[in-house]
């Protein structure tokens, strides 16, 4: 189910993903329809909700139509991002969670700033709510720079999510840049990659603001499901492969990516899969075996995980997997 858009050439599509958000829905669309920059399109993709979201996102749409509605059955968000991002219309793009708020002048600012420099991708500001009510603001500095200049490593400073940002979407459009559906981890993070890897020019601003309210602890946000072994292998060589390009082009970076893209956190979480399937050390030193960790020291936590670490690196399967049987029975 779907509204046509009858406003003529939106400057900025804003997609909203929805499931289950009524709590929190007319907060976020409110802020939307307060902006201060009025050419705008906001793509609502009901995700097949079970509570009042579609209503609340059908009343929006027939009371301004800029509003857009479409509905489908319950895909997960990158699925539903895909259907916005099939319908966007406009020279920019924005992505807004539908729990979160952005401050009225916030697409007034990043596109003012597009603009004004060429950017293919303008990062806002963010103020995160925490779960327990603490505040945390993320604010960035005012820069503009190239792929190619060192400023470029400020983007591995700042949040990977697909949200905070304003894309160029002929680039988007160029490169038939998709959300992978299937993950549902690091989704988000993989889309604002392979964006920066063919963008040529970037800025980010100070005062355009976006208020992330998390719902849940950082805990909670990171253990997310973990699926099969092909499904998470699928994933580590996914992010193996981006670091490695992004490497290549930048290897000032390397620390820095280590900890950007969470490679020991997603080397991990194929690590418990692998030793959840299997307690034969046999079955898990040749599964070890599609780990391509690269080969320069992570982000340290502990002199027994840096050894542990090493001699997966060097490729002593036999020994890892005993190191990791007796770390795991402590």
């Amino acid at each position: 189910m779907k509204h046509q858009l009858n406003v003529p050439s939106p400057i900025i599509s804003i997609i909203v993903p929805i499931y289950n958000r009524e709590k929190w829905l007319r907060n976020c669309l409110d802020s939307i329809s307060s902006q201060t920059f009025k050419e705008w399109e906001c793509i609502l993709v009901n995700d097949g909700s079970t509570d009042n979201s579609l209503k609340i996102a059908q009343e929006y749409a027939a009371n301004d139509e800029r509003f857009i509605v479409f509905s489908q059955e319950n895909q997960g968000v990158s699925a539903a991002r895909n259907l916005g991002l099939d319908h966007a219309q406009g020279k920019w793009l924005a992505f807004v969670d539908s729990d979160d708020e952005i401050a009225p002048d916030y697409l007034e600012i990043l596109h003012k700033i597009g603009e004004d420099n060429n950017a293919d991708l303008v990062n806002g500001s963010v103020i995160v709510l925490q779960h327990h009510g603490k505040i945390h603001p993320i604010i960035l500095d005012e820069v503009v720079y190239s792929a190619e200049e060192e400023k470029f490593g400020k983007l591995f400073y700042e949040r990977m999510s697909g949200v905070i940002k304003l894309y160029r979407l002929s680039i988007i459009r160029e490169h038939n840049l998709r959300f992978d559906t299937t993950f549902q981890f690091a989704e988000d993070m993989i889309f604002t990659l392979e964006f920066y890897l063919q963008a040529q020019r970037f800025a980010t601003s100070a005062t355009a603001i976006y208020r992330c309210n998390r719902r849940v602890s950082n805990g909670e946000q990171l253990h997310h499901k973990t699926y099969d072994f092909q499904t998470e292998l699928a994933l580590y060589q996914k992010l193996i492969s981006l670091y490695e390009q992004i490497r290549k082009r930048h290897p000032h970076l390397v620390q820095r990516l280590h900890s950007a893209l969470h490679i020991n956190y997603i080397t991990d979480r194929l690590l418990n899969v692998i030793e959840k399937q299997t307690n034969s050390i046999a079955q898990r030193c040749k599964m070890y075996r599609f780990i391509k960790h690269p080969s320069y020291a992570p982000e340290k936590k502990s002199r027994s995980q840096s050894l542990r670490y090493y001699l997966l690196y060097k490729q002593q399967y036999f020994l890892f997997a005993l190191s990791r049987i007796w770390v795991n029975r402590y």
